[in-house]
């Protein structure tokens, strides 16, 4: 089975960032969903491990949808390559782009900082 301490290290990283920032996290889903059922809820009851695990179900990139101020953000990641493709791209509303930016910013030097690579 793979090894996937570096990729949990780094999502609850990316969260706490993103919490941190005021941001919350609303879904995740797989990049090529096909059904309504691939697509996971987030509630203020759903634990880190229930995200993690249903993250690692599948071989595909991720879309995480998060929250501030009443304004959403779609974040492709992409767990290939290590650090530089985890917070790829964002369709983010205009009025949170620079507060997830700096987030993006934020998490990826501390990945640098940790050396946190993966195969």
């Amino acid at each position: 089975m793979k090894d996937l301490t570096n990729e949990k290290i780094a999502l609850r990283s990316l969260f706490k960032h993103l919490t941190d920032g005021g941001f919350s996290i609303k879904s995740v889903e797989p990049q090529d969903v096909e059904e309504d059922e691939d697509i996971l809820p987030v509630t203020k009851d759903t634990t880190f491990d229930q995200i993690f695990d249903h993250y690692f179900v599948y071989d595909d990139d991720y879309i995480l949808t998060v929250e501030k101020d009443g304004k959403t953000a779609r974040i492709l990641q992409t767990w290939y390559g290590g650090v530089e493709g985890l917070y790829s791209n964002s369709s983010s509303h205009k009025d949170i782009y620079d507060d997830l930016d700096k987030v993006s910013d934020d998490w990826y030097n501390e990945m640098e900082e940790k050396e946190i690579q993966w195969d």
